[in-house]
């Protein structure tokens, strides 16, 4: 991929060069001197010239590194986890993002496309749709992920999308119907749509469940029933029984054993050893994927999926998954991308090779930690040298992402990227844009909130069968998102409130992902 790439483009410039001339733009970026400012369709006459001619830049190479906390003698046995297998091209990554574009997009319709997606959190379909067609689309964005698309249990919070009942399609978000036109207009604008795609577990049951499993009386958010370890399914085919999942033996209603917090460990010493693959994550049942008729029902939905026009996947919860068993299912279909929910362990060489690429929330760190809770200025250069997230994870397998759903605060944090940080979160990700170290990074546009559980904007305690408010619902009908921070952090008043908040809007996004892009 990257030789046809060179011999495409032509001679790159001396690295040196290059890597000076790329710093000090980065730079530039993050004190605010080169705030590429396209935020609507038109650009300006002078960023089109200078967005006309693209090129693929250099990949950088990954940097081993041992994680925190571990000796020498627990990096050994990670590496030894990986000898003695044998790859099997039937189940290897079908593609890893090479030419992974859609035929035309950016401003111009013809650009090239440089890998920026964003994380439209709590959307809901027909929002997305237009998003798509009047801003991602017109500003050059290359995918947007969805929250879990498939029908989840009741309840106000953010975290009831990520318990699902069945494989409907029909959630909060929208209906089926809407869904599949929202991923046909995405497509259609340029932008490739990314799944948050959950074959891990199912929801645990509601308190009114019978522990025998004699029962179904828990009620999903379309009507579908569903009780302890069990759920009768929305399409006849994802009907699933406890001995669908893994369990003790000789006893199918209880857990084969349990992994959460505070050290997400079942007993093992690591996670990348699949130790708990056979384990409730939260006290939800985990599905076996061991079982024929359970992979079968997972080639259902993933396969509905792909024929919607869906071309890249996240998979949640990919440590607790079975490696070789989650790929014969998903390695079936032509990704385009695939990328991996990670925590910043070392890579032990399956998980890259069967599904796809590493989520890395190690970059952002660096980022957040040289630009704002570094109180040592002479330390401030040292962000042109950040060349590496994760320990041990390759940049050309890694996505990196600027905020995400499971590490968020009440109140701003220096230390913690989110819109609360204000003027400073926005400064970080224009120079993710700008830095071009990074092979490709995913932004986000999400809401606010006031404590960790809320769900969105219109899902508030007592309304379990709520739906997102539309972003567009100014007067008119435009985006009613917070405006670009002018300070940091945000005042009281716009950090607590419950709207939409748009971070991807704010202005230099756009301008900056097209310089990227360049």
């Amino acid at each position: 991929c990257r030789e046809s790439l060179q011999r495409s483009h032509g001679a790159e410039a001396p690295a040196g060069e290059m890597a000076r001339f790329a710093a000090l733009l980065a730079l530039l970026a993050v004190i605010g001197l080169c705030v590429a400012e396209d935020t609507s369709v038109g650009a300006e006459e002078s960023s089109r010239k200078l967005l006309s001619e693209k090129k693929e830049h250099e990949r950088g190479e990954g940097h081993k590194h041992k994680r925190e906390g571990e000796d020498e003698d627990d990096e050994d046995e990670d590496d030894e986890i990986d000898e003695g297998i044998e790859p099997d091209p039937s189940l290897e990554v079908y593609s890893d993002l090479c030419e992974f574009q859609e035929m035309s997009g950016g401003r111009e319709g013809r650009e090239r496309r440089g890998p920026v997606f964003v994380k439209l959190w709590e959307w809901n379909y027909v929002d997305i749709a237009r998003e798509c067609r009047e801003y991602l689309g017109p500003n050059g964005f290359d995918a947007v992920q969805l929250s879990p698309v498939v029908e989840h249990m009741r309840g106000h919070q953010w975290w009831t999308k990520y318990q699902p009942i069945s494989f409907g399609l029909e959630t909060r978000s929208g209906t089926a119907a809407e869904f599949k036109q929202m991923v046909a207009e995405c497509r259609a604008a340029g932008v490739q749509v990314i799944i948050d795609l959950i074959v891990n577990h199912i929801a645990t049951a509601c308190p009114e469940a019978s522990d025998d499993g004699s029962d179904m009386p828990c009620i999903g958010w379309n009507g579908s029933a569903y009780g302890k370890r069990q759920i009768a399914g929305a399409n006849g085919w994802d009907v699933a029984g406890p001995d669908y999942f893994h369990h003790r033996q000789g006893d199918d209603m209880a857990g084969a054993c349990g992994v959460g917090a505070p050290d997400y460990l079942c007993g093992s010493l690591v996670t990348t050893d699949c130790s708990c693959c056979h384990c409730d994550l939260y006290g939800m049942p985990d599905w076996n994927t061991g079982l024929h008729e359970v992979r079968a029902i997972h080639y259902r939905h993933v396969k509905e999926l792909h024929d919607a026009g869906v071309t890249m996947l996240r998979i949640d919860a990919a440590l607790y998954e079975n490696v070789t068993e989650t790929a014969s299912v998903l390695n079936q279909f032509p990704w385009d991308y695939v990328y991996m929910e990670w925590w910043g362990e070392y890579p032990v060489g399956i998980h890259d090779q069967y599904i796809g690429n590493y989520r890395d929330v190690a970059l952002r760190w660096k980022i957040t930690n040289r630009l704002a809770s570094e109180k040592n200025l002479s330390k401030f250069p040292e962000v042109l040298d950040i060349n590496y997230g994760t320990f041990g994870v390759d940049n050309h397998k890694t996505i990196y992402p600027m905020a995400f759903h499971d590490q968020r605060t009440p109140e701003a944090d220096q230390e913690i990227a989110t819109y609360k940080n204000g003027l400073e979160y926005h400064q970080q990700q224009k120079f993710l844009l700008a830095w071009p170290w990074p092979d490709r990074v995913l932004l986000w546009g999400g809401f606010g909130w006031t404590d960790g559980e809320q769900g969105p904007p219109g899902c508030n305690p007592g309304h379990d069968t709520c739906r997102p408010t539309s972003v567009f619902g100014g007067p008119n009908g435009e985006a009613q998102c917070l405006d670009t921070p002018t300070e940091a952090p945000l005042p009281d008043e716009l950090a607590q409130s419950r709207r939409w908040v748009c971070e991807h809007r704010w202005a230099g996004v756009a301008g900056l992902g097209g310089f990227r892009g360049a």
